[in-house]
């Protein structure tokens, strides 16, 4: 399925590839704050002019590395991006089913938590980004429900303990990109090519299914 997320991102227009870029800086950041290892270029090497070979080794490496440390899917990290409506996505399902506690109380809960100072610097991003995204479209409204069904799972991985001090580690990161108002996908190049893409991605998730 990495694969078929690299031809998506290609297939963008240059706004929506600029989140994805923000999103897989950000997803590398988290993954390395809870232990894992991305061998090769890191997502700071991306741009929105990279080439979907480059997209491609990418999504690779990350889906390799997170399982080992539990760290977040790439259906989650990128829910909301270039309009890829991911309700049908059984990751995405599974978080959404039932109402995720708020940001305002994931940040108490993540006070109250012997979180690493790393693992805190992403989730103040998860939170400070999707905060703004509850007041987006339905999508971004998803997408920030998802993050925060993915985070109250995390949180609770760590002991109950005043959350460590830490100074906030400066990550290089893409500022976010401007998100007009829409009701449901965003606009883009290359939409009949998404359109088709998508459609491999759920014929191939209905094929798992039946494995």
């Amino acid at each position: 399925m990495s694969t078929l997320w690299a031809a998506l991102i290609a297939a963008s227009g240059e706004e929506a590839r600029a989140d994805f870029v923000q999103m897989a800086r950000e997803g590398e950041a988290l993954s390395l704050a809870l232990g894992s290892a991305i061998p090769g270029a890191s997502a700071q090497t991306l741009s929105t002019s990279s080439t979907r070979a480059e997209w491609d080794a990418w999504t690779d490496r990350y889906d390799a590395a997170i399982p080992m440390v539990r760290g977040m899917p790439l259906s989650v990290l990128f829910a909301g991006c270039s309009g890829w409506d991911p309700r049908a996505d059984r990751i995405i399902s599974a978080l959404t089913t039932s109402t995720p506690p708020t940001w305002a109380a994931l940040r108490t809960s993540a006070a109250g938590r012997a979180i690493p100072p790393a693992v805190g610097v992403s989730f103040d991003w998860f939170a400070s980004f999707d905060e703004a995204n509850e007041r987006g479209n339905e999508l971004q409204q998803l997408a920030s429900r998802a993050h925060r069904a993915w985070w109250g799972e995390c949180l609770t991985r760590y002991a109950v303990g005043q959350r460590p001090p830490g100074p906030p580690a400066p990550r290089p990161s893409l500022p976010p990109a401007p998100r007009p108002p829409t009701t449901l996908a965003r606009g883009g190049g290359g939409g009949l090519g998404v359109a088709l893409l998508l459609a491999i991605v759920a014929y191939a998730r209905r094929r798992r299914g039946r494995r």
